[in-house]
């Protein structure tokens, strides 16, 4: 088995926001809350969350569904659809080791703004702190080994707009009205899936082995988790789609050719169904387009049996070097 589920958790969301409020120091984090969770909001419905441990990561994979996967030149659409309320979509959530850890802070980076629009998200690491199931996305007691955690059908409140300056280091500071502008409340809440990954960071030079074996782990585990979770909620045929993009390419500097080609390859040998990576513009357009036509790649995009060894070896023979963190 590639990964194996550690432990599974659901918390009612009246329970969640009552006993673990979420609690922004930040004022604009604090305006986008009252947006989304006005006053006197009644709180229905529940949310799942799983830990996934990786199994036979390294084993040959026999190719099972022919995975599509679309570039897409923008953000997450969060589109209400039957997979997403099904478990059968998911969004990609650009963790820390410690799940959803900024959220209540100033930074607004793409994990923060997951948190802002999924409010319960705050409430539910702290729920988790006093349980067994630690709020981790790395397990201190294996050498930090990859630990992915899914969360399943929470709840979308709010649209913060970011395309007008409001994202990263500059949110902190921006006018209230400018907040209050780029906030839409959605009535009624969509529901999510996520998956809460973490990439290495801050590395320099060329890539060691032992980083792009993390790499590889951490997203085949959290991909192949994505999948037994739709199946567990719609049955063996289940699609499984899986929205992505530049993880672990921003404040961790990694390097984007790399990051893109683990994700596919790792999507493929997981028996996702789709795989969507959104690009932001035009200039990720043209770095996911490099990526996909790197020489080759083909191989292990059309193998029937993918062997990871084989891939690590590849990726290792290309010298990837890490980026520069943007500093969000």
């Amino acid at each position: 088995m590639i990964a194996i589920r550690e432990a599974t958790l659901t918390f009612d969301n009246a329970t969640l926001f009552r006993d673990f409020p979420n609690k922004p120091y930040n004022a604009n984090k604090k305006l986008v809350l009252s947006i989304a969770i006005p006053d006197g909001y009644e709180h229905i419905g529940d949310v799942t969350v799983s830990a996934w441990q990786p199994g036979a990561t390294l084993e040959p994979i026999a190719i099972s569904v022919a995975t599509v996967i679309e570039e897409h030149t923008g953000i997450y659409p969060y589109a209400d659809t039957s997979a997403s309320r099904n478990a059968a979509e998911w969004c990609v959530n650009f963790a820390d080791r410690w799940l959803f850890n900024y959220g209540e802070g100033n930074l607004l980076a793409q994990d923060e703004l997951q948190i802002a629009e999924h409010p319960v998200s705050s409430c539910l690491r702290h729920a988790m702190a006093t349980t067994s199931v630690a709020p981790m996305t790395r397990d201190s007691a294996k050498d930090d080994a990859p630990r992915p955690l899914l969360i399943r059908g929470i709840l979308r409140h709010v649209h913060l707009d970011t395309t007008n300056g409001l994202y990263g280091n500059a949110f902190a500071y921006a006018p209230a009205d400018d907040v209050i502008a780029a906030c839409t409340s959605i009535k009624p809440p969509t529901i999510s899936n996520i998956i809460a990954m973490d990439a290495p960071a801050g590395g320099d030079g060329v890539y060691k082995h032992e980083t792009l074996l993390d790499i590889w782990t951490t997203a085949i585990t959290a991909f192949y988790g994505a999948v037994c979770e739709a199946k567990a909620c719609n049955g063996d045929a289940s699609e499984c789609i899986i929205h992505t993009g530049w993880w672990g390419t921003g404040a961790y500097g990694g390097n984007r050719t790399l990051m893109a080609i683990m994700q596919l390859i790792a999507a493929r040998a997981a028996g996702v169904t789709q795989l969507i990576f959104h690009t932001v513009d035009s200039a990720g357009a043209a770095n996911f387009a490099t990526a996909y036509a790197l020489p080759g790649l083909e191989t292990f995009l059309h193998a029937d049996t993918l062997d990871p060894k084989a891939f690590l070896q590849y990726c290792a023979a290309q010298n990837f070097r890490w980026g520069v963190s943007n500093g969000t």
